[in-house]
């Protein structure tokens, strides 16, 4: 919410609160294992850079809270083989257990143009 709230285009933070409103949902607060989780994502190398910090606690949320998939359309970052491996290695290593990383086109009927 801190993110999507953060959007200076009215138009697409309309969208966005349409959408959210359309869907149940549970918002998560990032606690100390949260953070923990997050810090190691950046300390292992995966996501340096301070512009990411949202995105190490995305992840910090779904391992702690034991969601076995994250779903991102952020490709630079999330959803690419370094970090989904990066990531779950981390999740494993902690006890959490398995997590993908994955675009939501693999959740709603497939890969575009699949035809069955």
């Amino acid at each position: 919410m801190k993110e999507i709230n953060a959007i200076r285009d009215v138009e697409k933070l309309n969208t966005l609160l349409q959408h959210l409103s359309e869907i149940t949902y549970e918002t998560i607060n990032a606690d100390d294992e949260v953070e923990k989780i997050a810090e190691l994502v950046k300390t292992t190398g995966l996501l340096v850079p301070e512009k990411c910090e949202n995105d190490r606690l995305h992840i910090g949320c779904a391992v702690v809270h034991g969601y076995d998939i994250l779903v991102s359309y952020n490709f630079n970052h999330l959803a690419n083989v370094k970090t989904i491996r990066g990531v779950r290695g981390i999740s494993n290593l902690c006890g959490y257990g398995n997590i993908d990383i994955m675009p939501a086109s693999m959740l709603i009927g497939g890969v575009q143009g699949d035809s069955r």
